[in-house]
């Protein structure tokens, strides 16, 4: 079932009045009234669809999360070719990344919230390869917030060969049943 037009109208404008406010200030000082009144909505129709300012800033987040996440083209690649789903993340990543700063200006945004792992281990799930437990959950979690440090590595300078080094040993360690499958 889709969402009421209205409703994306609604939700849309808030997100676009919230990121043009935060290129002003930074969340914590943004105020509900003050975002209806640039969103041209009333504070009602707010709450109705949000309990606070945070709440529409991670819906706002989510949104970004998923348009990286829909840009890596197959997520087979995390079992067959890790190394080749890795740099799939990196471009796809950036490019938002980069847009969005553009959008933020001055508030920096850490893309490894909850949210955006969250998101990953839920398309990698949907491949069917592995299903969901509490194992492949942290296994999940753990190969996700390595990636995570590497990229940080990456941008302090990490050599090319060193990453493709630890995304195969990350590979191997975490998921060996498909260490050979290349």
């Amino acid at each position: 079932m889709s969402q009421d037009p209205r409703i994306f109208k609604t939700k849309r404008d808030l997100k676009n009045a919230l990121i043009t406010m935060l290129k002003e200030e930074p969340l914590e000082k943004i105020r509900v009234s003050d975002l209806c009144h640039e969103a041209y909505i009333n504070k009602s129709t707010f709450y109705r669809h949000y309990n606070d300012i945070y709440a529409l800033y991670g819906d706002l987040l989510r949104d970004l999360f998923h348009d990286v996440a829909d840009q890596i083209p197959d997520y087979t690649l995390f079992f067959t070719d890790p190394l080749k789903f890795y740099r799939a993340i990196s471009k796809s990543e950036k490019r938002t990344f980069d847009f969005f700063q553009k959008q933020l200006a001055e508030n920096p945004v850490d893309l490894y919230a909850n949210i955006f792992p969250d998101v990953l281990m839920n398309k990698i799930y949907a491949t069917g390869i592995i299903t969901r437990n509490t194992e492949n959950d942290l296994k999940l979690g753990i190969a996700i917030d390595m990636l995570r440090r590497l990229q940080l590595e990456r941008k302090r300078g990490m050599q090319t060969v060193c990453e493709d080094l630890w995304v195969s040993l990350i590979h191997k360690t975490l998921f060996p049943e498909f260490a050979g499958h290349r």
